[in-house]
């Protein structure tokens, strides 16, 4: 978890191509959840909503949802969704904020 808060302080940080080097690395097989939000998170900084969207809900069908839940709880997370409502409604309605946390 925490090298996700730091991912994203990089991130808006501007260190985008760090990011895409590093998702195309770990592209190699299956993500794990908090790649799927980094990579969600590299889309809406890049303005892609809809691909944000669809990897939140990747994300919510991965076997971490606690994990998934703590991720979009980041200030980047919710930042963005108060400007985007449609982000705003993938974080409330695809994540349970009771579900237990994966550690």
């Amino acid at each position: 978890m925490n090298q996700f808060k730091i991912r994203l302080a990089e991130l808006e940080g501007g260190e985008v191509a760090k990011f895409k080097t590093a998702l195309a690395e770990k592209s190699a097989g299956p993500l794990p959840v908090d790649w799927i939000l980094t990579a969600a998170a590299l889309e809406i900084y890049h303005g892609n909503t809809a691909e944000a969207i669809r990897l939140i809900g990747e994300a919510r069908a991965a076997q971490h949802p606690g994990l998934s839940a703590d991720c979009v709880r980041d200030m980047f997370f919710q930042s963005a969704a108060k400007k985007q409502p449609q982000v705003a409604a993938a974080i409330r309605l695809q994540f349970d904020p009771n579900a237990p946390a994966f550690r």
